[in-house]
């Protein structure tokens, strides 16, 4: 039988869970079936060894502990003392090293509240010359090396906290500062110790915990992208990837530095509309008629806040953006429509007649795998869009992470006439082309695809295929590099992948997250850890820097190559050099891509230094300039609105779109957008560029 796979996130199978009588798998069992699943099914497969338990051991302690504010030194080591006892005691089914991590997770909790306690009542200095280090996601976390360290380190981050809590508008007064410190030191404390007591006190709980993150440690040994689930958490999963309705529009991360994070913005949903909330955005507070929740417990109320959010139509919500500028959005549910109306298709109407569609991820119908998909949608548009006497088309996979392979295939399926797409190589080391599977293109004329650091997977298969067919010219920044697919499994031992009679499995024994394939371009190469490289370089007027790609994790799958290369019918080599040369030279004839380079340039250098600033003086001194450079950069987007053309709906929606005024809104925010990207501006040009090329060809 052959299985889906999901060329981002994971692939999955409708499969009927049931609650049978017998017992539930013992820990150790679990541990046993998640590694046996591995060895059956991951595509390169990892042995039990020492390297496991090292590996497993560090990963617990950065999760359980992420900003070192929990553990000493002693402990992580004392921790790291059994590493090379847990691949014996997996084989013998007696892992002792969960009940050891749980009492010495519960010892280091109790020792945090009694720190806070003490701190809750004293001064703190805001006026010498103070800062917090804060590594990045891929340095080793710094633990403290003995008690009175740790108890720095919390005055260091009580500091940090009311600091950043504390409103940018307010915080010139000193005065009012100074005076309001007190209180908002003994708020923090007080709510920290409230949601660490709850942890102390509920043994069974740091149990599960424990042994939860062991089972994801003991995954992710294999690669980054291999994940354990228990059975809700794999519903609540899979439900974000399928065609649903969305109340506000937004998806939520919990960052590095334990913050809930905007990890997405649904298209057309409210939070979109509002154009005042992007990813990248932290969430401080939410406040209702009902009330208020504080977003800085994060991972340890995170229920407390999405439950708020579910139970209230409108909040006020407290972001602050990645510069440190906070601010407040007034946002409304709304009906939000599924993922066959997020593709945006329109004609860029200037010198010639362009068209565009952008594709924010590769969706299909996972239950019934009908061919309502992303491809499908995107063929629609072209008909539609060819209506109009196009010259060109741009497809923009800017910020796509991925999705199903399957219509990663159609959709390049929809600009070639016929022939493999990309090589599938499985955990047998079999080596399978995904081929074209309707003959015949739906569009032949010119096409540019733009990308960036935040295209992933089936984005990279597609842009990768198109450009070795000499089919389409690819611009924008670097590809993410992840060239593996995953799916989901379940770890009940009466599960067989092999029967067609799926059959009934005990949903509570939890699922595994399983890299399972490797893609390759039809070149033999492959875009894992390297990415795609575009043709032509271009970059937006608010560059990214939150994006560190594959090859920021620490065990990715290694980039290697296939001794298999396709012969086939490719078209002409694109004039790449001659289109790249024009493109430079209009790009240093720019003002504001001159001015975003130099502003950016400055930004990086405060995103790469990792201490922070916690006195008031210095914080104040050093936010202020980095919202400085913010808001430097949104005025350049303000500033940058084209005349080279207009951004227009296609004739065809006219009617339906007087009758749908959410769409129309929709669609009316988007073309002012896109009437002020720079990369699509310079994009526009290159496109007349390249139809001139091929004129005179």
């Amino acid at each position: 039988m052959r299985y889906p796979i999901l060329a981002t996130a994971l692939a999955f199978v409708e499969w009927h869970s049931a609650i049978a009588q017998e017992n539930v798998l013992s820990f150790e069992d679990k541990a046993w079936q998640l590694q046996s699943r591995i060895a059956e099914l991951h595509y390169s497969p990892k042995s039990l060894s020492n390297q496991t338990g090292k590996f497993v051991t560090d990963f617990m302690v950065r999760q359980l502990d992420p900003d070192g504010l929990y553990f000493t030194q002693n402990q992580v080591e004392n921790l790291n003392d059994c590493y090379d006892k847990i691949d014996e005691q997996m084989i013998h089914r007696d892992l002792k090293f969960i009940a050891h991590a749980g009492k010495q997770y519960k010892s280091s909790i109790g020792k945090a509240i009694k720190i806070l306690e003490k701190l809750a009542k004293s001064e703190f200095d805001f006026e010498t010359p103070d800062s917090i280090y804060f590594p990045s996601p891929t340095d080793p976390v710094r633990y403290a090396k003995n008690a009175s360290k740790l108890k720095s380190r919390w005055i260091k981050w009580i500091k940090y906290q009311v600091l950043r809590s504390y409103d940018n508008s307010l915080i010139v007064n000193k005065a009012q500062f100074t005076e309001s410190a007190p209180e908002l030191i003994a708020d923090f404390c007080t709510k920290e110790i409230k949601v660490l007591s709850k942890i102390y006190e509920d043994s069974e709980q740091i149990r599960k915990t424990v042994e939860e993150v062991f089972l994801n440690g003991l995954a992710q040994y294999q690669d980054p992208h291999s994940t354990f689930y228990e059975a809700d958490a794999k519903q609540g999963f899979l439900s974000s990837l399928a065609p649903q309705t969305y109340e506000y529009g937004i998806e939520l991360i919990i960052n590095e530095n334990d913050e809930f994070e905007v990890s997405s913005i649904l298209p057309g949903g409210p939070a979109w509309i509002t154009n005042e909330i992007h990813t990248g955005d932290v969430l401080l507070q939410a406040s209702s008629v009902n009330g208020q929740v504080d977003f800085s417990q994060t991972n340890k109320e995170g229920q407390n806040v999405l439950e708020f959010l579910k139970n209230n139509n409108a909040v006020k919500l407290t972001i602050q953006k990645p510069g440190g500028v906070v601010k407040q959005v007034l946002i409304t549910k709304g009906i939000v429509r599924k993922t066959q109306n997020i593709i945006k298709h329109f004609v860029l109407e200037g010198e010639r007649k362009i068209g565009y569609i952008a594709l924010p991820a590769f969706y299909t119908n996972w239950k019934n795998f009908t061919r309502d998909g992303c491809a499908n949608d995107v063929a629609k548009a072209i008909v539609k869009l060819k209506r109009e006497k196009i010259e060109g088309l741009v497809l923009d996979l800017r910020s796509n992470g991925g999705g199903s392979v399957e219509e990663a295939r159609d959709l390049a399926g929809i600009f070639i006439d016929v022939g493999v797409i990309a090589m599938e190589r499985n955990n047998h080391g079999e080596v399978h082309s995904v081929k074209d599977a309707n003959r015949g293109a739906i569009y032949n004329d010119p096409l540019i695809i733009m990308v960036n650091g935040s295209s992933a997977s089936a984005s990279e298969i597609v842009s990768g295929s198109l450009q070795n067919h000499n089919r389409a010219l690819i611009v924008g920044q670097q590809t993410f590099g992840k060239s593996t697919g995953q799916m989901i499994l379940p770890l009940d031992p009466k599960f067989n992948l092999n029967s067609l009679d799926l059959g009934v499995f005990r949903d509570e024994y939890g699922y595994v997250k399983l890299t399972a394939t490797k893609y390759f371009r039809i070149n033999s190469q492959t875009h894992q850890l390297t990415g795609v490289t575009p043709d032509i370089s271009l970059q937006p007027i608010r560059a990214n820097f939150n994006n560190f790609g594959e090859q920021s994790f620490s065990n990715p799958i290694a980039n290697d190559t296939i001794d298999k290369t396709i012969a086939g019918l490719f078209k002409t080599p694109l004039p790449v050099e001659t289109l790249r040369v024009k493109s430079e030279e209009r790009l240093k004839l720019s003002t504001i891509a001159r001015r975003a380079t130099e502003t950016n340039e400055q930004i990086r250098a405060y995103y790469n230094n990792p201490y922070l600033r916690i006195d008031f003086d210095g914080n104040l001194e050093q936010y202020g300039e980095i919202d400085a450079k913010w808001l430097e950069l949104e005025k350049l987007e303000s500033e940058n609105k084209t005349s080279e053309y207009r951004c227009r709906n296609v004739e065809f929606d006219s009617e339906l779109l007087d009758a749908d005024s959410y769409d129309k809104r929709f669609r009316a925010n988007s073309a002012n957008k896109l009437e002020k990207d720079l990369e699509l501006q310079e994009t526009y040009h290159i496109m007349q560029d390249l139809i001139n090329q091929l004129n005179e060809q």
